[in-house]
């Protein structure tokens, strides 16, 4: 088996400072959500603790479980206690931005993130459709404004500056094993969007190089129209004839309805699936699926967040859990306890279950509380 990655120059002071960043504004965000959707609405002061703890009081389990979520993290912030059996807001929340004057003098300073803050306002603006109409933001967000929507959300995707060292699991796990092949590799990526991981892969060097050892890759997502504009980029930057060497094609990781190249087992050197697999329904079938795919020595290649305690979580999936998708799956108490990001443990209970004999997490369990986001290597 290959050596650990090596991530010390990604979880750096500086990834540090993007961080709390993010935590801090995304906190102002989400307090903006409660104030204006449950207090300011008289909501909170018209029911009872329990009547939003009760699942048929809200449109859809979207926007139950979202919710439940800010109401789990601001308590856990210590900033909302239930009270004589109503829920009770601190004097400290307040609404530390009314105008976006503070948001918008740090995005002038830092414009690398302004279009992934630009996109997570958004959230926050058609938050009161999504718990109180049952809509889904993204889709709400995409019929507002189609071609504004679809930008920030391609830009959310490659850039998304909190999330960028799952980019590099992918990249170095890819280089690593082109490196040591003495055979072309087939790799399947599920799940690819827009091609995010390839996109910052192709931007390096070392990468480029070793592309020709890509005897074929399989890219695919269950959106086509995501799937085209991953296409057209890869042409456009293409090395070495890559797409040529690639099937871009539709699949449902839930139906796992895979081309006729990766329906024989022990077919695929790599797997690859970045920030999508805590939306499949079955976890442990697809996990199945995939072990049986890899060939003896292969890897599956995840990047995501790992679940935390609320206050220092929600933040990181505030976004996602204002989508149907996130709430999807089938829970099965030992293995997949929560919906959407899991938790290390769930992680490598259910890997070892779908029979993958080492994992590597990155980054590793103790330093997650402060890192939050990054991936897994885990080799049949």
């Amino acid at each position: 088996m290959p050596p650990r990655l090596d991530l010390s120059d990604v979880y750096s002071p500086a990834y540090r400072q993007e961080l709390h960043d993010f935590k801090h504004y995304i906190g102002i965000l989400l307090r903006q959500i409660f104030l204006r959707n449950f207090v300011a609405s008289g909501r909170l002061a018209q029911h009872p603790a329990p009547w939003f703890a009760d699942p048929a009081n809200h449109p859809t389990p979207t926007a139950f479980h979202f919710t439940r979520r800010l109401f789990e993290y601001l308590a856990d912030c210590g900033e909302l206690s239930e009270v004589g059996g109503h829920w009770s807001p601190a004097p400290t929340l307040t609404d530390a931005d009314p105008e976006d004057s503070n948001i918008e003098a740090y995005l002038n300073d830092h414009p690398h993130n302004r279009r992934m803050y630009d996109f997570l306002r958004g959230v926050r603006d058609v938050s009161p459709r999504m718990l109180f109409q049952g809509e889904d933001s993204l889709l709400t967000m995409v019929m507002d404004d189609f071609h504004k929507s679809m930008a920030l959300w391609e830009d959310l995707m490659e850039r998304a500056s909190v999330k960028a060292p799952g980019h590099d699991v992918i990249l170095r796990a890819l280089k690593q094993l082109m490196a040591s092949s003495p055979l072309p590799i087939t790799v399947f990526e599920g799940g690819a969007g827009i091609g995010a991981a390839l996109r910052f892969a192709l931007q390096d060097p070392e990468f480029r190089a070793l592309s020709k050892k890509i005897g074929h890759y399989a890219f695919t997502d269950i959106s086509l129209s995501l799937i085209k504009l991953g296409r057209a980029w890869i042409r456009r930057h293409d090395p070495e004839t890559l797409a040529d060497r690639m099937t871009f094609k539709v699949v449902n990781l839930d139906k796992m309805e895979l081309p006729e190249a990766f329906l024989q087992p022990q077919s695929v050197n790599a797997i690859v699936c970045e920030n999508v697999l805590h939306d499949v329904t079955d976890f442990g079938y697809t996990l199945n699926k995939f072990h049986s795919m890899l060939k003896p020595g292969g890897s599956l290649i995840v990047t995501m967040a790992f679940r935390q305690r609320p206050r220092d979580f929600f933040m990181f999936e505030f976004m996602q859990s204002s989508f149907h998708s996130y709430f999807n799956a089938k829970l099965e108490p030992g293995f997949r306890e929560t919906y959407g990001w899991l938790t290390a443990g769930d992680w490598e209970r259910s890997l070892k279950r779908a029979g993958f004999s080492r994992i590597d997490f990155y980054p590793e369990e103790q330093d997650m509380p402060t890192w939050v986001f990054g991936g897994l290597v885990a080799w049949k």
